[in-house]
């Protein structure tokens, strides 16, 4: 029996829609208003001219400064207001971070932004925007995600639903893991072109038992735009895009709501476990056999590998030396620029992948 569930009020999230193209209609008219003074001035060789549209511009920039500054403390008070009209606490930032989530052990800088904490189905939830930085310099990359956790009242096998289809993130998933393919579990029907599950070798039963046909159907309709994660006693769904305006925190709170009424009572109560001593195995949180391992095999190997071998063939040309060395550094630049074009058309490729299967599933959930 599903647990009672207490409507969500977003009206205060109605101002978050309200953004109208008139004020970057008004930008463009005022930049082509400033730009033609200053050139108008120019052809009049008249240095007032030209000095006062220079002025217009550091007016425009004081403007564009202060009208941010506005939005910013609107959004933060609707924001606010949506947690106070549903009896949450609302905090703006935080950086002390301390997640089991397999996300928060990757990159650096990692922080949580607009953090809702309350009671989602009888259980204590958090809902917030996570962002973290992989590389440094030019090459860093800044990820941001929106992350719906769950505490529940039992320790569970860990286990990944790994959407194929979700959108952002450089077409990747949100979860950029390898596990071991051993541990990836196979799929009936229509639900493995839309999700990879991952459970530990000795939960694949249990994982099955979890993510029944009913679910199945529940999570192509609902929640096919994001990653869900178990892991000890908690439960995480992650999206790649940050919500913006009052739909997509509806669409979000939904997608939790529709997964939580299939698979509630099994999480938090019913014996979902194939065999006697694994409920006495999950009672112990380090123990590794309820944990999914990563593949060796990843892509930070991948791309290691690569390095070294650009390195020691280039390497071995300089040695050789002569015609030889001149061979051997021509194939390694072939293999550069074939490396370089087979990533660019396997980022194509998967991304259209991705959109054609996010269009095959719109019908789906209005069925």
């Amino acid at each position: 029996m599903t647990k009672s569930v207490v409507a969500i009020d977003f009206s205060p999230l109605d101002s978050l829609n309200n953004k109208s193209g008139l004020d970057i209609n008004f930008a463009i008219l005022f930049i082509l208003g400033i730009f033609g003074i200053i050139f108008g001035g120019a052809i009049l060789s008249s240095v007032a001219i030209q000095l006062i549209g220079y002025f217009g511009i550091l007016v425009g920039i004081g403007i564009f400064i202060y009208k941010s500054s506005q939005q910013s403390k609107a959004y933060n008070a609707a924001l606010a207001q949506f947690a106070t009209v549903n009896s949450w606490q609302f905090q703006t930032f935080g950086r002390d971070i301390d997640k089991i989530g397999t996300i928060f052990s990757l990159g650096h800088g990692r922080q949580m932004n607009s953090i809702y904490s309350g009671v989602n189905h009888d259980l204590p939830f958090q809902f917030y925007t996570y962002n973290y930085t992989i590389g440094y310099g030019k090459g860093q990359q800044i990820f941001d995600l929106q992350v719906f956790e769950l505490t529940l009242p039992r320790a569970l096998p860990h286990m990944i639903i790994d959407s194929l289809v979700e959108d952002g993130n450089h077409q990747a998933s949100t979860l950029p893991i390898d596990y071991d393919e051993s541990q990836k579990i196979e799929l009936e029907g229509d639900f493995s072109k839309y999700f990879a599950l991952y459970a530990p070798d000795n939960y694949g039963i249990t994982a099955l038992t979890v993510l029944a046909p009913d679910v199945m159907e529940t999570l192509m309709q609902f929640a096919a735009s994001c990653d869900i994660e178990i892991i000890q006693n908690k439960m995480y769904f992650y999206w790649p895009l940050v919500p913006g305006n009052k739909k997509a925190f509806q669409d979000m709170f939904a997608s939790v709501d529709q997964v939580l009424n299939q698979t509630l009572r099994k999480l938090t109560s019913s014996d979902i476990y194939a065999t006697p001593n694994q409920a006495t195995i999950q009672s112990t949180a380090s123990n590794q056999s309820n944990m999914l391992v990563k593949s060796w095999w990843n892509s930070t190997t991948k791309t290691a590998a690569f390095v070294i071998f650009l390195t020691l063939a280039y390497g071995s040309g300089a040695l050789l030396g002569g015609d030889a060395g001149v061979v051997v550094n021509f194939i390694t630049f072939v293999a550069l620029i074939i490396g370089g074009i087979a990533y660019t058309l396997s980022y194509v490729v998967r991304g259209a992948s991705r959109a054609r299967k996010r269009n095959n599933l719109k019908d789906r959930r209005y069925s």
